[in-house]
């Protein structure tokens, strides 16, 4: 059977804490600056492995519910932290958390704009995502500080914009991987996600921003608190 976009993802990641170029420090400054309180209640739009969620629940003390419309994602986080909930569908009233109050953080790596996360989000977001750093605009990615959850009652608390050396490292990772199973495994032809991974790096220009917001209190109390 081919090999599926779950398992390409686990296998180009293994050895990295998430499933994307963000480092533990980078992630951790970033819960710093949102400085949440011990008990918060997370959600992961896009959860992958569930690994960052499991981390950013130990650090706060909280619950957590990931969201990922892949099986396969969602089996190999059940697997991991077997006491969060995990999901496949989004939250479909806004401001509203799956079975319960809109949650105090959500997380949102690369998988919703912001607008549809702030959408889904209380008191905290977390975002990250693709962002060209050129001169040249490349299709589809914006450039940083494009993405920004504009209605709500928003602040923006802290940016970290991962520089194209960081992304290469962290391409070379994973194309290393892909491209070693690939070799032990003469079946499987993975050319095409080789293909498009190498043109999109060897373009250059590209980052990876990640954003942190609180959204002001006046909203807080006006809309969200009982």
């Amino acid at each position: 059977m081919p090999i599926d976009r779950t398992q390409l993802s686990a296998l180009a990641h293994a050895g990295l804490p998430y499933w994307s170029p963000v480092s533990v420090a980078v992630l951790d400054g970033l819960l710093d600056a949102l400085a949440l309180a011990p008990g918060a209640n997370v959600l992961d739009i896009g959860c992958g492995d569930g690994a960052m969620l499991e981390h950013v629940v130990e650090r706060l003390q909280g619950t957590g519910t990931g969201v990922d419309r892949a099986p396969g994602a969602l089996a190999l986080a059940r697997g991991r932290v077997g006491r969060l909930t995990w999901c496949s569908e989004l939250p479909t009233v806004p401001s509203a958390g799956i079975g319960g109050p809109a949650p105090d953080l959500v997380i949102a790596v690369g998988s919703l704009d912001a607008e549809e996360a702030a959408g889904c989000a209380g008191g905290a977001l977390l975002l990250g995502e693709l962002v060209t750093l050129g001169t040249t605009a490349i299709e589809g990615l914006p450039a940083p500080g494009m993405n920004t959850p504009a209605r709500h009652g928003w602040r923006l608390v802290a940016t970290v914009v991962l520089q194209e050396a960081e992304l290469r490292a962290y391409e070379a990772h994973w194309l290393g991987k892909v491209r070693a199973w690939a070799a032990a495994h003469p079946g499987e032809d993975l050319s095409d996600a080789i293909g498009a991974h190498e043109a999109l790096w060897v373009a250059g220009g590209l980052g990876f921003e990640l954003t942190a917001w609180r959204r002001h209190r006046a909203y807080i109390a006006r809309h969200l608190e009982p």
